[in-house]
């Protein structure tokens, strides 16, 4: 992805959680990735999944209207409830332009890295203004647990 293109595109990103209504393995994440990686790619929507005792955290970022149609999909997903959208908002460039779904599954990952993302998702990003989302969601692409990821 070019940063300038991000810049004449009114890029758009949305970050939401949600509750799973069943266990998820990391198989079943995986297996559930690769239709949603070939859709975000077509779309030229890109970011971040994660997975952690139950719950969804999901970035979504690309054109307004690709984000929202992937959006609209994802809230009509009987897979989850009680999604909470956190941040929906214009952005200046991607946090996770290289990404088509980087995913990070916790139950799967040594005791050590897993408490980064539980520390992480703890920090009161449920309740944060959208620039304290932003301070976040950068720290967490600029180094917690990158080389975990399955991008």
């Amino acid at each position: 992805m070019d940063p300038a293109d991000d810049l004449a595109s009114g890029l758009m990103q949305l970050v939401y959680v949600s509750i799973a209504v069943q266990p998820f393995t990391e198989d079943d994440l995986l297996a559930m990735l690769v239709p949603i990686r070939i859709r975000n790619q077509l779309h030229d929507v890109t970011g971040l999944l994660v997975f952690h005792d139950g719950r969804f955290f999901q970035v979504l970022e690309g054109p307004e209207d690709a984000v929202l149609t992937i959006y609209d999909r994802i809230r009509d997903d009987r897979r989850h409830h009680d999604l909470e959208e956190l941040y929906r908002g214009e952005v200046a460039q991607r946090l996770f332009g290289e990404w088509s779904m980087g995913l990070v599954h916790t139950d799967a990952m040594p005791a050590g890295p897993r408490l980064g993302v539980v520390d992480f998702l703890r920090s009161g990003i449920g309740t944060a203004p959208g620039s304290e989302v932003q301070r976040l969601l950068i720290a967490f692409r600029d180094g917690l647990l990158r080389e975990d990821l399955d991008i």
